[in-house]
């Protein structure tokens, strides 16, 4: 697999990095390519590893498992190019998550997570959420693809929309989200 979006082109974007603790901490960045809406980069940096330490995965440095994660805030147009390159899907998605890890290093997580800012602007009016809690869905829904969960059998289907509202119930008591 290949990465969608290098962490090391800056040209033209917003990135939240990790900060100078990163060694002891479980690397997230952040970005945004879209314009349409604001995306509070650190504040999803942190619910990311939140969540991330919630599901067990320990930070970089412990012996058994690390985590190195790229997010990407992006428009229908960017998704839906992704989506045919690299899944040759010709459609626009909510998520798409790559899975980078090191077959040979299972528990690992090293991926990248592509999520489409038009599409929660869209479910977040469809559902009746505010555009914060559904973009932290997405969040959960790919770091969950990342930790081996799918979404395409209607049982696997149910036991991820379980796992999501358990982490956003967890969220939610640690007060980085707010309440529907």
């Amino acid at each position: 697999a290949r990465c969608i979006m290098p962490v090391s082109n800056t040209l033209k974007r917003k990135t939240a990095r990790p900060g100078p603790k990163a060694t002891r901490k479980t690397l997230v960045a952040v970005e945004s390519l879209q314009k349409k809406v604001p995306i509070k980069l650190s504040h999803i940096g942190r619910i990311a590893r939140t969540i991330l330490k919630y599901e067990g995965v320990r930070p970089i440095g412990s012996l058994r498992e690390e985590a190195s994660l790229n997010i990407i805030f992006v428009s229908s147009r960017k998704i839906r190019s992704l989506n045919r390159q690299y899944l040759r899907r010709d459609y626009v998605t909510d998520v798409l998550a790559f899975d980078l890890r090191d077959r040979q290093r299972p528990g690992r997580v090293n991926g990248d997570i592509a999520i489409c800012v038009d599409m929660a602007i869209q479910n977040a009016k469809t559902h009746k959420t505010s555009l914060d809690r559904e973009l932290v869905l997405y969040v959960a829904h790919g770091i969950l693809h990342l930790l081996g969960f799918d979404d395409h059998a209607p049982a696997d289907i149910r036991a991820m929309r379980e796992k999501e509202q358990e982490i956003l119930e967890y969220l939610e008591k640690r007060k980085l989200i707010e309440m529907r």
